[in-house]
């Protein structure tokens, strides 16, 4: 029987569709359905035998961290083999759409959201959760890409992308540092609290990419998922960037015509901060976000540069 999401990928995929509030419209359907599916399968998930599996997994994160490609491991039917847990439909979390609780039996991705939020959510006694940081540098300049050129027409993107496509890449990525402290706010919150929590784990994105075997790994055992090293490596082979940009090439062409000027969310090759920040770039950037660097463990900044705030 084809799964929810094959019946409704099907359905549109056969559609093309260029205005971008229908696919907005479209997706919002798609994930409300999900949702529907979510507290249904509570029902099946209380039946079934658990073996030590946490009720709920929790990933928090911010923008620009790979967050596409760890929901497609977590959401492997090999994943969920182990796991017993069904993937939640992402969702935009703004201050008045924050939810507290979410279904039980589920793997919570891409939570976009400060410690105190997470604080806020009434979990069950045996829930994980890991967090996902990046040097916010390389953040800026990611976002600046994304929202500038290759970002689906989705919430405030639109906005963003007038803006930066009009000005010039100094100016958008000042635009960037300025739009991107409040996130930064955020993993502050969580470099200070998150290590005084045993249920929480701190992951390096840079890390994740340079040995995803092992820090994949680690994820798992802390979210005691009892997935083999081996069965591991396979899912991992199944979702490198090569074949992420495809999957996404493929999923944007279900509802619209792409053209050659369409970039895949996954570029070919990622800019870095060293690349695109200017010296007015760095000074802004530690006027804005004070010691951050430091904190996150990023501190190749001179002490005396620091001393200038």
């Amino acid at each position: 029987m084809a799964s929810l999401s094959e019946m409704l990928r099907d359905t549109y995929g056969r559609v093309v569709i260029n205005n971008p509030q229908v696919q907005n419209r479209l997706l919002k359907v798609y994930k409300y359905g999900l949702r529907r599916l979510a507290g249904a399968r509570v029902l099946v998930g209380a039946v079934r035998p658990r073996n030590g599996v946490p009720t709920n997994v929790y990933y928090a994160t911010t923008q620009k961290t790979g967050s596409h490609w760890i929901k497609a491991i977590f959401n492997d039917p090999r994943v969920r083999q182990c796991s017993k847990l069904w993937s939640y439909p992402g969702h935009r979390y703004e201050w008045d759409e924050f939810h507290k609780r979410f279904p039980r039996y589920h793997f919570v991705p891409a939570l976009f959201i400060s410690h105190g939020q997470y604080e806020e959510i009434i979990k069950p006694t045996d829930h994980r959760t890991f967090y996902v940081m990046r040097d916010p540098r390389d953040i800026v300049v990611s976002w600046y890409h994304s929202m500038r050129d290759t970002h689906r027409l989705t919430g405030k993107v639109a906005k963003h992308r007038a803006v930066l496509q009009s000005v010039s890449l100094d100016e958008g990525i000042t635009y960037s540092i300025e739009t991107l402290a409040y996130r930064f706010a955020f993993m502050r919150t969580w470099i200070l609290e998150g290590p005084k929590d045993p249920a929480v784990l701190l992951v390096y994105f840079e890390q994740l990419v340079a040995n995803p075997k092992e820090e994949f790994f680690r994820i798992m055992t802390h979210c005691k998922i009892p997935i083999s090293n081996d069965e591991l490596a396979l899912v991992l082979d199944d979702y490198t960037k090569e074949k992420m940009r495809v999957l996404d090439e493929d999923a944007r062409s279900f509802i619209r015509k792409r053209s050659l000027s369409d970039e895949s969310h996954y570029r070919q090759k990622a800019s870095t901060w060293q690349e695109a920040f200017t010296q007015e770039h760095v000074a802004l950037f530690l006027r804005v976000n004070g010691d951050l660097l430091q904190r996150l463990g990023y501190a190749d900044f001179p002490s005396e540069m620091l001393a200038q705030i």
